[in-house]
């Protein structure tokens, strides 16, 4: 669904505006969407004036892109499945109110033809949500979704305002099973520049995430104060935490720049086996519940194109002294001295 047209007759010159609506319901798109483009499975573009509405469907197995909303309004999907696209799931941009809920979002991996010559790395995603040209988007909710078995990360998101819980715009989600080449992340949220109080503090809560190959959750983005706060994070292979940049808002060393954890449950090995039974796979790591967090005088690229940063915790930069790492509240339950598969597996 793309924009209004405008038709002229040429014979009375009189126009006529066409407005098109996409309402959907319980349908099948199979190998669909276009091979090295953004021309996903389904696409709304500049679709500005009418409600759009997709429920009910599943899109899978195509060469590109799951979903793409971009310059658009007033859209809703909801329980919907989107399998097996590459390298992006459903990527959002430039959208204002938009619900985006109950769905399912896997299996997304590299493009084969992405020419990398080992240095280079595709902007990828399972729902990435106004993160691939962070672009402004207003009312935009992410809420009580899946995102399973990807590259890159299962959600990539911007948190909210400290402490404004009723107003947060993502929440209730799980993302679980993603990996890649050095890289892995379930939730990576990230501080949006067009939210003046990111700039001083931004938070990202409620939601879940387990069996990452790095963490569950990370944020390393600009900001002088980030809080995580009240997830359940079980089985991720190096725990969770957050880092992020400081220079672009000039503090000083030794100044209020806090990384702030509360009220979070970290669970060690679950019961889904790293080497199950049936020899499908095996793949055996040491474990550990919190990574060191720190501040730097540079950060990362929400979506890294680059080899050499990766993975996201890779410190490329000078430390900003005096950084303050609170954690309050927080769980780690079943941390055995080894994982099943005789691995070491730590809280900290």
């Amino acid at each position: 669904m793309t924009s209004d047209t405008t038709e002229i007759d040429m014979t009375t010159m009189e126009m006529k505006t066409r407005t098109g609506q996409m309402l959907v319901d319980n349908i099948e798109v199979y190998n669909c969407s276009q091979i090295d483009t953004e021309r996903a499975a389904i696409r709304f573009e500049q679709a500005l004036t009418l409600h759009q509405r997709v429920t009910n469907s599943s899109f899978h197995d195509g060469l590109g892109w799951g979903g793409r909303v971009i310059d658009s309004k007033n859209i809703q999907m909801d329980d919907n499945i989107f399998f097996s696209f590459r390298p992006v799931g459903v990527g959002i941009d430039s959208t204002q109110n938009m619900t985006f809920n109950n769905n399912f979002v896997g299996g997304t991996v590299e493009r084969t033809t992405f020419e990398s010559l080992d240095q280079k790395v595709d902007k990828a995603g399972l729902v990435c949500v106004c993160s691939l040209a962070l672009s402004k988007c207003e009312d935009v909710y992410v809420t009580n979704n899946i995102a399973a078995g990807g590259i890159f990360s299962g959600f990539v998101v911007p948190g909210h305002e400290c402490g404004d819980y009723e107003n947060s715009k993502f929440y209730g989600n799980t993302a679980h099973s993603i990996g890649g080449p050095k890289m892995g992340t379930g939730i990576t949220y990230y501080s949006d520049e067009n939210v003046p109080s990111h700039a001083k503090c931004v938070e990202g809560s409620f939601n879940v995430a387990y069996k990452n190959y790095y963490q569950g959750v990370y944020h390393y983005s600009p900001t002088l104060h980030i809080k995580i706060t009240s997830h359940t994070l079980l089985d991720n292979r190096n725990g969770f935490g957050a880092s992020m940049q400081v220079d672009a808002y000039q503090p000083t060393e030794y100044g209020d720049v806090i990384i702030e954890l509360n009220d979070n449950t970290i669970y060690g090995e679950i019961e889904a086996d790293d080497c199950p039974a049936d020899g499908s796979f095996c793949k055996p790591v040491e474990k550990y519940g919190f990574i060191m967090n720190g501040a730097t005088h540079a950060g990362k690229d929400v979506h890294i194109e680059d080899m050499s940063p990766l993975p996201m915790p890779k410190i490329k930069s000078l430390s900003v002294w005096g950084t303050k790492v609170w954690l309050y509240r927080n769980h780690w339950i079943g941390f055995d001295k080894s994982t099943k598969e005789g691995m070491r597996q730590s809280v900290m």
